[in-house]
């Protein structure tokens, strides 16, 4: 019996869809509604780069033997007691 697999939008996905739909609302809002709007975006463009750096810098990999490399404290607690 074949499974159906469902068709799972990522939030980057999400994310990708809704930037492109950005300027075409834009342009339908009034330039006095414009500044609260420029606020949010940077609002929003400072907290995807503060997730994009937490997100690299939290990687971490195992290496032969157990040892961990590249591990934030989280991720080497993660690893155990073999650092």
């Amino acid at each position: 019996m074949a499974v159906l697999e469902k068709n799972v939008e990522t939030p980057l996905d999400r994310i990708r869809s809704e930037i492109e739909a950005l300027p075409a609302w834009l342009a339908r809002k009034r330039d006095a509604d414009l500044g609260p709007i420029a606020i949010q975006l940077r609002e929003f463009v400072d907290r995807s780069e503060g997730i994009s750096a937490d997100g690299v810098q939290t990687r971490w990999w195992i290496l032969p033997g157990g040892r961990c490399l590249g591990a934030s404290w989280a991720a080497r607690a993660a690893c155990g007691p073999t650092l």
